[in-house]
């Protein structure tokens, strides 16, 4: 049951915007196994030229099998190869920055 406040809350009016471009907010790839994995996408809009992002109430979130996913989006099956490609330079900068090591 709403309750009349003696001192409302009065929110300004926000200038109309258009975010024409999408940021990759979160990406987290989980694979357990050679049978089962998902990967999590939460997309945002966003205006490079101003690095103004979208709220999360504006997000669009994927989740999907990630071998289906693999299968049958190419280019997704390229960037995972590319990612699994640079495994080991990670864990050479990993190691380097955990050891004080300059690169």
């Amino acid at each position: 049951m709403p309750i009349e406040n003696e001192t409302p809350l009065i929110l300004p009016a926000k200038p109309e915007k258009t975010l024409s471009q999408t940021w990759v907010s979160s990406l987290t790839v989980n694979v357990p196994s050679g049978l089962d994995g998902t990967v999590y996408m939460q997309l945002r809009p966003c205006d490079a030229a101003t690095g103004e992002i979208a709220d999360e109430e504006f997000s669009n979130n994927l989740c999907v099998d990630f071998w289906e996913l693999i299968a049958e989006v190419p280019e997704a099956a390229a960037a995972m190869q590319s990612v699994f490609d640079a495994v080991p330079a990670i864990e050479a900068f990993y190691e380097a920055k955990m050891s004080g090591t300059p690169q």
